[in-house]
């Protein structure tokens, strides 16, 4: 599974304009320009633990209810 192509179907399904900006240690995952979740950028939270992946979709699922 590709992390940022999940991320990026959530995304897209909102309909709202999003980023994913590179930071130092992690990924930025913005809607309508606010932050509403980070990923790390490697290590096992991105690969082996899918509870950081899930966080973030929850979050982005989140800020699309409330910005909706």
């Amino acid at each position: 599974m590709n992390v940022l192509r999940t991320i990026e179907n959530d995304l897209k399904s909102t309909g709202l304009p999003w980023e994913i900006a590179t930071g130092k240690k992690h990924l930025k995952v913005r809607l309508d320009g606010r932050m509403v979740g980070i990923l790390p950028k490697c290590g096992k939270d991105r690969e082996g633990d899918p509870r950081a992946l899930k966080n973030v979709r929850a979050q982005i699922r989140r800020a699309a209810r409330a910005l909706g």
